[in-house]
């Protein structure tokens, strides 16, 4: 449940959880649900509420796993953990994007996305 007080908001979140319970493959039901997530009360970065930084995983990780594929799904993931948690958080999100082994650039992308955030001193880049 995304911490809004908004009717709207918590009523199209609702509909949309019962979508994606229902039928896991809707796309668009899990898109709605991410852009909901974005809009939480009290945003999403190093201040946010506990709950806005849980919520935002539990939609992405319940997604990628379904949806493995969708790069830019990982990336936007990755750069929402560097806001709340920093390079840290953005690293463990990289695991996820061994499911790419068919698309090598991808992963070449997503690297290099990664140490633009930071360079760790120190972090291991296996793939």
């Amino acid at each position: 449940m995304p911490t809004t007080t908004d009717p709207t908001l918590i009523e199209a979140w609702d509909r949309c959880w019962a979508i994606v319970k229902a039928t896991p493959t809707e796309f668009d039901a899990w898109e709605e649900l991410m852009r909901l997530a974005d809009r939480q009360d009290g945003g999403f970065g190093p201040d946010a509420p506990p709950a806005n930084i849980a919520t935002v995983r539990i939609i992405y990780d319940a997604f990628l796993s379904q949806f493995p594929l969708c790069f830019g799904y990982w990336k936007k993931y990755s750069d929402l953990e560097n806001l709340a948690t920093g390079v840290e958080g953005a690293i463990k999100v990289r695991p996820g994007c061994r499911a790419l082994t068919t698309k090598k650039s991808k992963k070449h992308a997503f690297t290099d996305a990664t140490m633009t955030i930071a360079v760790v001193p120190g972090a291991l880049l296996d793939f």
